[in-house]
């Protein structure tokens, strides 16, 4: 798994937000959407900023905490502009409505390892941002899986 920050330097205290797909996760901030940090493969590399503004009017009322890929408009680095997956939406909320998704939400664990010091954890809910061993930053995922939660 490769682990591709976009300014190792930019570690600040603003709210983010996680977006996940088969191939990574990428955070971003959650007030421009511009992509601040990135796991995975390789194949998200060309976004560059994610669309927040039209999640929100798809999702009146709603706050945005992160979530699916596919559920997100986004720019690339060259300018290109990807639309969210209208199909994907369609069947999540119809599943969400009709209770398919309720009570059957899933837990995503993660194993974190440290560059710096080699030390490894489990993550259960968000991801560390440092290490609790060392409290190096340098730190990337190195397995993940979910179960049922609940």
């Amino acid at each position: 798994m490769v682990e591709t920050p976009v300014n190792a330097c930019e570690k600040t205290s603003m709210k983010t937000i996680e977006i996940s797909g088969s191939h990574g996760t990428l955070t971003a901030d959650a007030n421009t959407g511009q992509v601040m940090h990135r796991t995975g493969d390789g194949d998200y590399s060309s976004i560059s900023r994610f669309d927040l503004a039209e999640w929100q009017r798809t999702y009146p009322g709603e706050t945005c905490n992160g979530g699916d890929i596919l559920d997100f408009a986004y720019w690339t680095t060259d300018g290109h502009y990807e639309d969210a997956d209208s199909g994907w939406r369609e069947d999540f909320r119809a599943n969400l409505r009709s209770g398919k998704i309720q009570g059957h939400a899933m837990l995503r664990i993660t194993v974190q390892r440290c560059l710096h010091c080699g030390h490894a954890w489990e993550c259960r809910c968000e991801l560390a941002d440092r290490c609790p061993h060392c409290r190096n930053d340098q730190i990337v995922e190195i397995d993940a899986w979910e179960v049922a939660d609940g």
